[in-house]
């Protein structure tokens, strides 16, 4: 009965190192430990985390459990009683020292990181050291056998993404055609790579034996690949101390299975089978239909479930792209396991190698000649549609696009300058827009300045008309400024509030400390004696300095759950403080209401019985929520009197993509749903009528500090070109050029940069994660209209790109090394 119970002790020792591992990892990276670890974003995480030290005393026997067959075994019992002997010191030690969760990003998270891999290492060296030896058989050809495994995988992953791409979009033979097409060359390069390590195998003294290696390398170089090329670009790890620990997770998670698999034996004399079969259960190599029968749904749903989290939230398609790679091994295991030769004639000849080969660049120029290139110009062909809709396909696609011809340095240039760690100091020094003089203005407004976390301007009537959902925003529109082309400086949170606050371009590092020098607003509302109610979320509370602050908004929330209607309460609860020339007070509300986060945890629904047809209705019902608390808060202060007394901005940090052409999310992309964002500015009918504006132009979320200057009575200047501008000037006077015809914009988590030109109808996108660029006709529209990108247009748009870059980190007094 106990030895029953090893496996589920190994995974959850296994798992509980894992996690270890990931966690003091995550610390270690400055944008995860900022956006994640340290304001909480993930309590349940953070609790584990906080236990973490007890946990360690509690899963000791459990970690003798999972040690049973390596500490009954002469070979491995030493690596064994260590292993075991470890885990009691660390139970005994733990509990008397600081909790996990207070490590801080300085370089023990990573020690600790790489302590923590070292048990599910030694478990993996301890499987392979207590498994039986691999058996000396001569090589066997299994040519066929592994063609109609390769075959059979390849028919399972094209009906699996083929049925959901029917599902969710119109049948489409084109595209179906052209995915089946596709799917027939990553098919060839498999049967080719699989039938040369045999051949390859063939040649050695010992065959078995060089086929488990080849596999085992194999596999490594195919996680090491995913976990360099997919994961750690996204979070901005290139090289360094970091990336290694990456590939450690890789080499752990390789050996693992492979040990795993060696337990299992070579099943027939098969080397390969030997080493991947530790993905998949024992029982498939009987044929058993009933294993069968439950394995085939297991494999479909963890397909789906990854596919359900990746329609929630997505970086660039991370984890659709993760879906599909976990999807194609699991089948092509399952089927090797059950089409195992189990006579296997001698190998003579590398005449099957040469047949895959033949085969290999057949179907490669076959998909050349049939399939055309990914456009990224939305779903304007039947290919393009099915592409959304088959998350295989896209990968396939992608991998197969030739890489577009770019300046060598450019992208590891736009890598360097992201997401910037403590090597790279940035000195703090004072920003302002204007010599401030310590002496308030004649008429100081309230400043309510609401920034819904995620809006996209569409879901606003004033910027749809389709829009019915709005009627208070809509009549707020009717006698106030909306400004046609509002652009966020940064596509998501964490750097696009900072950017508001300092009224420009800000260095991606979240965040230089202290930051309070760097606050032209926060230095604005000091100088003219207002009193802030701010939301304080871990963004605030890094760039504001507490001193002069009043009581928080929301204070008894957490960041996740900070509501609109809950916020604005807390501000109407106060109004009775106000007096129309009383003393001024500025309130900052970044409400989480439609953030695709809070919309998940609120169980992804609908909050009314509104279908809201064109819309995404989880989405927009809240955006209706908002609405109706924010109309009766106008409300309010109209009949308090001070409506005429008062600056109302409305307006978002970034939008969101919604499900375009397959998107979901924001973390690291720059599309236009995700540039425009919705920008209605209220002003006293004084002020109005001293100031003018054109909401034509372009407006940026980095232009709403220098415009509460500039209405506040300063003259401004811009600090450098990477800087805002005010929206309103003085009446009979020319509006502030710009200090650049172009403007620099940039995710907030990853290496993507744009080019904004010619007043904010043409975007080019230099998307240093998938090392692809992107040009865009903002039209008015929610996706805008994509574009082909000439040579011409590359070289401009990554020239700009980089001379805009170079331009903050010269302001900022900082610079990068060659290599990160």
């Amino acid at each position: 009965m106990i030895t029953r119970l090893e496996g589920p002790a190994r995974v959850v020792a296994v798992g509980f190192w894992y996690f270890t591992a990931v966690f003091t990892w995550l610390v270690d990276i400055p944008f995860a430990y900022a956006n994640f670890i340290q304001p909480r974003l993930l309590p349940d995480f953070i609790r584990v985390a906080e236990m973490h030290a007890w946990l360690t005393v509690v899963l000791l026997p459990v970690a003798w459990l999972s040690l049973l067959r390596p500490l009954a075994h002469p070979r491995s019992r030493r690596l064994a009683q260590g292993l075991l002997g470890a885990w009691a010191l660390l139970a005994l030690i733990l509990p008397f020292t600081p909790s996990l969760a207070v490590i801080q990003p300085d370089g023990w998270g990573l020690m600790a990181c790489f302590s923590a891999l070292l048990f599910p290492l030694g478990c993996a060296i301890a499987d392979m050291l207590s498994a039986r030896p691999l058996p000396d058989l001569p090589a066997a050809d299994r040519t066929e056998r592994d063609f109609m495994a390769v075959l059979l995988a390849t028919t399972f992953v094209v009906a699996f993404y083929a049925s959901q791409a029917a599902a969710s979009s119109p049948w489409s033979p084109d595209g179906f055609a052209a995915s089946v097409l596709t799917h027939l060359v990553a098919a060839a390069a498999a049967f080719l790579v699989l039938t040369a390590m045999r051949a390859f195998a063939s040649l050695r003294e010992r065959p078995v034996h060089a086929e488990f290696w080849l596999a085992t390398t194999l596999l490594f170089a195919c996680l090491a690949a995913i976990v360099g090329s997919v994961i750690l670009p996204t979070i901005s790890v290139t090289s360094g101390a970091r990336w290694f620990a990456g590939q450690a997770f890789a080499f752990t998670l390789t050996m693992g299975l492979v040990a795993r698999g060696r337990l299992k034996g070579a099943p027939h004399g098969d080397g390969v089978l030997a080493a991947l079969s530790g993905l998949v259960p024992a029982k498939l190599a009987t044929r058993a239909p009933w294993v069968w029968a439950l394995w085939l749904p297991a494999v479909a749903g963890a397909g789906l479930g990854i596919a359900a989290i990746g329609r929630i939230v997505d970086w660039n398609f991370l984890v659709s792209t993760l879906g599909v790679i976990v999807v194609w091994l699991l089948a092509l295991v399952s089927a090797l396991a059950l089409l195992a030769d189990r006579t296997g004639r001698a190998a003579s000849s590398l005449l099957p190698a040469r047949a895959a080969l033949a085969g290999c660049p057949v179907a490669l120029v076959a998909y050349l000649l049939v399939v055309p290139p990914p456009s990224h110009a939305g779903s304007s062909t039947p290919v393009d549609a099915w592409t959304v809709a088959d998350p295989s396909f896209r990968t396939l696609r992608e991998a197969l696009r030739p890489p577009a011809p770019a300046d060598t340095d450019f992208y590891p240039f736009l890598q360097r300058h992201t997401n910037l760690g403590p090597e790279v100091p940035v000195p703090a020094f004072d920003v302002r827009h204007a010599p401030l003089a310590g002496v308030p203005a004649a008429t100081r407004p309230h400043v309510f300045l609401f920034v819904i976390d995620s809006l996209r301007r569409d879901y606003v009537s004033a910027y749809n008309p389709a829009n019915t959902f709005t009627p208070a925003l809509k009549a707020f529109a009717a006698e106030n400024i909306v400004f046609d082309r509002a652009i966020t400086r940064y596509g998501a949170t964490g750097l696009s509030v900072p950017s508001i606050w300092v009224g420009g371009m800000v260095p991606h590092k979240q965040y230089p400390t202290p930051f309070g020098p760097f606050n032209a607003l926060y230095a604005l509302l000091m100088d003219q004696h207002y009193t802030p109610w701010l939301s304080w979320d871990n963004v605030v509370d890094v760039i504001v300095p507490r001193e002069g602050t009043g009581p928080r908004l929301s204070a008894n929330r957490a960041v996740k759950d900070f509501r609109f209607c809950e916020m604005v309460g807390d501000i109407r609860s106060r109004l009775d403080q106000l007096t129309p020339g009383g003393p001024p007070v500025f309130t900052w509300g970044l409400a989480q209401d439609v953030h695709i986060s809070a919309i998940t945890r609120e169980g992804g629904g609908v909050v009314d019985d509104d279908p809201y047809p064109g819309f995404h209705p989880p989405y927009a019902s809240r955006v209706r929520r908002v609405d109706a608390c924010f109309g009766a808060f106008v409300d309010d202060l109209k009949a308090r009197g001070l409506y005429d007394h008062s600056i109302i901005i409305f307006t978002a940090d970034h939008g969101d993509s919604l499900g375009e052409e397959g998107r979901w999310g924001h973390a690291y992309t720059l599309f236009p749903e995700i540039l425009q964002i919705p920008l209605i500015i209220h002003l006293p009918r004084a002020m109005r009528e001293r100031f003018e504006t054109d909401t034509t132009g372009v407006a940026f979320t980095a232009d709403l500090t220098p415009t509460l200057y500039a209405l506040l009575g300063y003259e401004t200047t811009p600090p450098s070109p990477a800087f805002g501008q005010p929206l309103f000037w003085p009446r009979g006077q020319a509006r502030p050029p710009r200090a650049s015809s172009g403007a620099l914009i940039a995710s907030s988590y990853g290496s993507v940069y744009g080019w904004l030109d010619d007043n904010g109808r043409q975007l080019y996108v230099s998307d240093g994660v998938s090392l692809r660029d992107y040009r865009y006709e903002l039209d008015g529209t929610p996706t805008g209209r994509a574009l082909p990108v000439t040579p011409e247009d590359r070289r401009v748009g990554q020239k700009s790109i980089r001379a805009a870059i170079g331009e903050v980190a010269s302001f900022y007094r900082y610079s990068v090394a060659m290599t990160k």
